[in-house]
């Protein structure tokens, strides 16, 4: 049963966590300054400026002409605590909600400027979401993406390189978690492209549950 998804707190992004962003980046990663691939999750936050609801409208930040879409999925967590193991970090899931991380289109690999990805409305999120209790089996979860009806791309969870528990222990070794908080799953890549005057719906499909978001892109002032 879809439930209306709680106030949040803070949300954090992930990079990296999928086999085809990864795959994207990877001639990279050894070039000047870091010299190697990450170790340890590559995370930013999404402040609450960027929270946009589903049916809004989400405005070209000035200086650009596009944005990507981001489709992922995200935990939403119910404890106020760091998370000691995979089994921990499975109780402390209380949601699973659809999300679209918007961001302007860059070449940066670890760090972007805040402005790619922290503009008013760059994150959709869906009115309802699905106990954990209800989709625990993550591996069948998948997205679809649609661009004015027609569809353009898909997250899967076949897509991720470690399974959704271990990400979110593997983030609270860096993070004290906070009842509230969202954990991005990461994005499938290429993430399409779109322009003002689009019509973006993100349609989950997780089990016997569906959810669904769906935002226009408005030109800038």
């Amino acid at each position: 049963m879809t439930q209306p998804l709680p106030p949040l707190a803070t949300v954090y992004g992930t990079r990296l966590a999928t086999h085809s962003e990864w795959a994207h980046w990877a001639p990279r990663m050894t070039a000047s300054p870091h010299q190697r691939a990450p170790t340890a999750p590559v995370a930013y936050i999404k402040p609450c400026n960027t929270f946009s609801a589903d049916g809004a409208s989400v405005t070209l930040p000035p200086g650009a002409t596009e944005l990507e879409v981001g489709a992922t999925l995200a935990l939403a967590l119910q404890v106020n605590q760091a998370l000691s193991g995979d089994l921990t970090a499975q109780a402390a899931i209380k949601y699973i909600a659809i999300c679209n991380d918007w961001q302007v289109p860059h070449d940066g690999l670890y760090r972007p400027p805040v402005r790619f990805n922290s503009f008013d409305g760059a994150l959709g999120v869906s009115a309802l979401s699905v106990p954990w209790g209800d989709v625990a089996d993550w591996t069948q979860w998948r997205v679809d993406i649609l661009v004015n009806q027609v569809q353009v791309g898909q997250w899967t969870a076949a897509d991720l390189i470690e399974p959704p528990p271990q990400m979110l222990r593997r983030m609270g070794e860096f993070t004290q978690w906070a009842a509230g908080d969202m954990l991005l799953l990461g994005s499938a890549w290429p993430r399409p492209r779109v322009r003002a005057g689009d019509v973006v719906a993100l349609v989950a499909h997780l089990g016997p549950h569906t959810l669904q978001l769906t935002q226009t892109v408005q030109a800038g002032v």
